[in-house]
């Protein structure tokens, strides 16, 4: 029987830094992360090209978009197709060689960079379009593909894309795969657990799966393509996805309201799904502060000044009666403002100004980043709860170097983006000190989750347990250790230390 059927501790030595993995829920250290080559080098140029090996300029792989983050890589690769990612994924785990995996780099929980030097495995390369069914919606292309480029290739073909992201015009599908990304139209599509119809991924073996159904249902065994969506990169490489598109509206009228309350948010929004359910695309809610930062940070021009502000969306189509929506939507929020529910308001179906309404929310992170350094939760939280961290935390840091402690978020699944920033431009360890953990205690407290969207990364990983037991993080380590038993990609993201 073997050290691993029999549970117990075994260590081999290489000659470099130790690493953790478990099986069968028992911790296991073992060592053998090397440092890369020169003839290592020399094998990848073989494989890529010299295009396709970068050693110099590599500031902006090796740091996070909140510059919170620098890794120390030399090394970044970019494949193009699943061919050579496979080699250079068989090659690094025989040679015991670390990777991190980057798309677009716009993780907002440091899970795209390097913790050390590890190689930086770029996919901005795979970039293509395969192919796309106009009968079905269904789009395949490779994983380095931006959302951006993806939303106007289908959206010329009658389609859209099933989310969107701030961040679309430089962010990848295969990171928002691999991190199961959120965003706007969450509240009508739902997550990509649902959108993504099949995916191919490839193991730190070299192993490709090929797991690309294009078929909405397939009921023949594990849906293995799910363990992948959502996994951070810790179990394979995706290259490529097959993603089903919605039918792109002819009409999206968008609506900002302004609003003295932050439970009179929660009415409006009973209000909108009960009467206009079937078109509600998009719910958001902005507090003062987050607006004022796209104001004075940014420029742009806000309608209208409030304690709080609402933004959703309809999506309609050329079969609805669009005026009868219309006349729905002003009879609805008339009452709202009888009711001092509503104070101020826009409505716009003009592109130009949909657009426009749509920048205030999409630009948050911008603006807010604009004002030094940030520290970011994304979190769920039932409604009741939903505000009141936001006002606790302002109450708590009322004396500290804080500059601005805000919330905005998708309030449509109770998806709330709280945000302390600081004029500094690095971390201010005495105000981190009091933001966390008392931040993941409340959340946990209060039946939350730590992260709603934008994964665990690098930074949240050590605090899984604020909403995961003891017992499903073994699982999911046993897991990792199955797909990547040498544990080369992406160490030091997802899982914790212990």
């Amino acid at each position: 029987m073997s050290w691993l059927n029999r549970g117990i501790l075994s260590i081999r030595v290489y000659n470099s830094w130790s690493r953790l993995v478990t099986f069968n829920s028992q911790v296991r250290f073992l060592s053998g992360f090397v440092n890369h080559t020169e003839q290592d080098v020399d094998y990848f140029k073989k494989i890529l090209g010299t295009s396709g090996v970068k050693q110099e300029e590599l500031d902006g792989y090796n740091t996070d978009w909140l510059r919170s983050v620098t890794g120390k890589s030399k090394l970044a690769l970019f494949p193009k197709t699943s061919s050579e990612l496979s080699s250079i994924l068989a090659y690094c785990n025989d040679r015991l060689i670390p990777i991190v995996v980057q798309g677009g780099n716009t993780s907002l929980v440091s899970g795209s960079v390097p913790d050390n030097d590890e190689i930086i495995l770029s996919l901005t390369k795979m970039n293509s379009i395969d192919k796309f069914n106009e009968s079905t919606g269904v789009l395949q292309c490779q994983s380095g593909c931006i959302l951006e480029t993806l939303e106007s290739y289908v959206n010329e073909r009658g389609y859209m894309m099933p989310y969107d992201l701030g961040a679309k015009g430089s962010c990848q599908i295969g990171g928002n795969v691999a991190s199961n990304a959120g965003g706007i139209r969450y509240i009508k599509y739902g997550s990509l657990h649902g959108s993504i119809l099949g995916l191919e991924a490839v193991l730190p073996n070299g192993q490709i799966l090929d797991m690309m159904s294009t078929l909405r249902k397939d009921n023949t065994g594990y849906d293995l393509k799910q363990l992948f969506i959502g996994s951070e990169g810790t179990l394979g490489v995706i290259s490529r996805v097959s993603i089903l598109c919605p039918i792109k509206p002819s009409t999206r009228m968008v609506t900002l309201l302004g609003v003295p309350r932050f439970n009179d948010i929660i009415q409006i929004m009973s209000t909108v799904r009960k009467t206009l359910s079937p078109y509600l695309s998009a719910f958001e809610m902005m507090d003062a502060l987050t607006v004022d930062a796209v104001s004075t940070n940014l420029g742009l021009s806000i309608p209208f000044t409030s304690p709080f502000y609402v933004l959703f969306e309809l999506s309609l189509s050329d079969d609805c009666d669009q005026d009868h929506i219309t006349s729905q939507l002003h009879s609805l929020l008339e009452n709202l403002m009888e009711q001092t529910i509503v104070s101020d308001g826009t409505i716009s179906t003009d592109l130009s100004s949909v657009n426009k309404l749509w920048s205030i929310r999409e630009r948050i992170a911008e603006a807010l980043l604009a004002d030094g350094f940030c520290y970011k939760y994304d979190v769920s939280l039932e409604h009741e709860h939903y505000y009141d961290l936001v006002e606790v935390m302002r109450e708590r840091l009322r004396s500290t170097s804080a500059h601005r402690i805000c919330g905005y978020g998708h309030i449509g699944d109770n998806n709330l983006h709280l945000t302390v920033t600081t004029l500094k431009r690095d971390d201010d360890a005495e105000l981190k000190s009091l933001i966390e953990p008392f931040v993941f205690e409340y959340i946990r407290d209060h039946k939350g989750s730590i992260s709603a969207e934008h994964g665990l990364g690098m930074k949240k990983r050590n605090h899984i347990y604020y909403s995961k037991s003891p017992q499903v993080v073994n699982l999911m380590k046993q897991i990792k250790s199955m797909f990547d038993p040498k544990g080369i990609l992406n160490p030091k993201k997802m899982l914790p230390d212990n």
